[in-house]
């Protein structure tokens, strides 16, 4: 993974290795500069591709102890991935999942489309439209880092913090 592909450096020592996730998903394992443990994963640029990179996600923040994270990040990646399937261009999308710091992480779907996400206001009777406002809802942060081919959609979140 590049580091235009990622949005963070990769350290050159740090190889990649193939981690199997059930029977037919696998995904690529690094470690960034700072010693976060990055996940991605090559998907098809189709809505079929929406339940996989849910159990990718889900089960990523399940081996970092983090499952009180699982239906948000599920959620988000599912609107990310579901946008990305409808209005990109190329073949694949690239999923990828980043433990920042201890309860928060960062999910981004990485298309080949120009074409910037917007929150919009929909009515009632809308029947789609409302993806980024379920994303802004649940998470800390999000946004987009434009390429020139491109651009990454990405969302952080973190474990609440009990009172």
């Amino acid at each position: 993974m590049s580091d235009v592909e990622s949005g963070t450096r990769v350290s050159p020592a740090a190889r990649p290795s193939a981690v199997a996730y059930g029977p037919t998903v696998k995904c690529r394992r690094m470690y960034a500069e700072d010693g976060s443990e990055v996940r991605c994963r090559m998907l098809p640029r189709e809505t079929a591709s929406v339940p996989v990179a849910r159990q990718f996600v889900r089960e990523a923040v399940t081996d970092w102890e983090l499952a009180g994270l699982a239906a948000d990040v599920a959620l988000v990646v599912t609107e990310l991935t579901a946008n990305a399937a409808v209005h990109a261009c190329a073949e694949a999308i690239q999923v990828t999942v980043r433990l920042l710091t201890a309860g928060r992480v960062r999910v981004a779907v990485t298309d080949r489309s120009r074409q910037m996400p917007a929150l919009k206001a929909v009515g009632a009777d809308a029947v789609d439209g409302r993806g980024l406002t379920l994303v802004d809802s649940v998470c800390l942060d999000w946004g987009v880092d434009r390429f020139p081919w491109g651009k990454r959609v990405w969302a952080e979140l973190e474990v609440p913090r009990v009172a």
